[in-house]
């Protein structure tokens, strides 16, 4: 039998980070519908260096570089997106779990809360794309450069 494969669509500025992992530890233990009582869980971290390095391979061939990542979540039963930790909708997270919800499977999101003290908390959601407003590729971009910036990167 074929592992239980959710893909976990978040931010790139969030790769490779402490709360990337935490999120991922999040989900293998979620309770939810469609992992309750699966033991052969496979998490499709986008940001693994073997898939970027077949996305490095891919986008040298095609142009069409989302189409590696959207072409990915397909091989997937379920997606948890995440959104920056303002609550906005990156486009390339929402193309993917779009493309889950068309595929019919289970579409989760990471909603975020804050502590009185400021510190974010998160528990997994299920959520209809339909509801989500994401932001446009050139904001997108424009609040990944942010949060590396104020990351302390580029």
């Amino acid at each position: 039998m074929k592992p239980l494969r959710i893909y976990f669509a978040h931010p790139m500025c969030e790769y490779g980070t402490e709360l990337e992992k935490e999120v991922i530890e999040r989900i293998k233990e979620a309770d939810i519908d469609e992992i309750r009582g699966v033991d052969d869980i496979e998490i499709v971290n986008p940001s693994d260096p073997k898939i970027l390095r077949e996305f490095k391979a891919f986008g040298k061939k095609n142009a069409m570089h989302m189409k590696f990542f959207l072409d990915l979540v397909r091989t997937c039963d379920v997606i948890v997106g995440m959104p920056f930790l303002n609550g906005q909708w990156g486009a390339g997270v929402y193309a993917e779990m779009k493309v889950m919800q068309e595929k019919c499977g289970s579409v989760w999101q990471v909603e975020w809360y804050w502590d009185d003290d400021g510190s974010p908390y998160f528990c997994l959601e299920r959520v209809n794309v339909e509801d989500i407003r994401p932001l446009s590729i050139t904001e997108t971009r424009q609040t990944v450069k942010m949060v590396k910036h104020y990351k302390g990167g580029e």
